[in-house]
Formats: structure tokens, sequence, C-alpha cells
């Protein structure tokens, strides 16, 4: 349940702050009113553990594998790509 004064998030509120979530970026109130909804929506939850999931593969990559390293290289670029367009915390409020 949200705080009194605090708007609760939407699905595609949830959806929009999800990797900044994972990647433990977002502010206190911030994390803790998307873990509300998370708890709350069987749909954001499934998703967000899909997502987690992905980054924990991508995570787990070998760094010596041959035909993984260029696979691991681009995913990195692109997750770095995607982190720096991303609207910052603050931005968002």
């Amino acid at each position: 349940m949200s705080e009194v004064g605090v708007k609760p998030i939407d699905c595609f509120e949830a959806g929009r702050h999800l990797w900044a979530y994972l990647d433990q970026e977002l502010e206190a109130p911030s994390a803790a009113e998307l873990e509300r909804h998370l708890e709350e929506c069987a749909k954001c939850a499934a998703v967000a553990q899909t997502q987690q999931r992905f980054l924990d593969v991508v995570g787990n990559l070998p760094a010596d594998a041959d035909a993984a390293a260029d696979l691991r290289v681009r995913l990195q670029a692109a997750i770095r790509a995607a982190r720096a367009s991303r609207p910052s915390d603050a931005d968002r409020q």
C-alpha cells in the first residue's frame, strides 16, 4: 500500500523505471514505490524477473569464451548505451 500523498505508479511507469531499479540506480523512495507495485502486479513482477535473469546470464558469460566474446562486447555496449540514454531519477520527478 502506498504512503499518504504518494501516487502509486502504474504498469507503464513501472516499465519505464524497471531497468534503473534492476541496476540499483533509483533513489530509495522511487525504488520502494516500484517494489510495492511489483508486489501487487504479477505481470510486472514476471517482467522484472525475466529481465533480472537476462542480466544474470549476461553478467555470467565467460570472458574467455571465443563465441561469446563478441556477443558479450555488443551486449555490454548496448546496455551502456541504454543506460546513458535514460533520464536520471531526478529528471523523472
